[in-house]
């Protein structure tokens, strides 16, 4: 029978915990958190907002269930976290595999997407432009003549 495990998203900078989910791949199921293509929830703004520091939340697992059990102990852990703590972002109570949201507008998310995806090809450009300056440095040093920097 396969485990299927309960984990938290950790707060790299704050150690706090900001959500609670279930998987039986967890090294899979972080870097899908990870990759993400389109910001819809709180959770994929906050991860996001790591990723764009260099950052990525950690994982840690809070409970190994089995293929039964889990809905109980997914449902039980959301809600001891977010009686702790007002950051936990999870949209639903859990118990439903991320089937029912407990927020079905994301219009305030959305505006936050569009920014964010501004951000990200802005940063894509300057990337862009360091690499080409690279090339040109090294193209420049390989075929004209003369002092290279910090040469005598």
């Amino acid at each position: 029978m396969s485990t299927v495990y309960i984990y938290a998203l950790i707060d790299p900078d704050t150690d706090e915990v900001r959500y609670v989910g279930k998987t039986e791949n967890l090294r899979k199921r972080l870097t899908e958190h990870c990759n993400i293509t389109k910001v819809k929830t709180a959770k994929d703004k906050w991860v996001a907002s790591l990723i764009m520091q260099g950052k990525r939340p950690k994982m840690t697992v809070l409970k190994e269930c089995t293929p039964d059990t889990w809905q109980e102990s997914e449902k039980r852990l959301i809600a001891h976290y977010r009686s702790v703590s007002p950051l936990v972002v999870n949209t639903s109570d859990g118990g439903f595999g991320n089937k029912q949201s407990l927020y079905p507008s994301k219009l305030s998310i959305i505006a936050i997407t569009d920014e964010m995806r501004q951000r990200i090809k802005d940063l894509q450009k300057v990337q862009k432009l360091l690499s080409e300056a690279d090339i040109v440095r090294a193209a420049l040093d390989q075929y004209l003549p003369g002092k290279k920097e910090g040469s005598e």
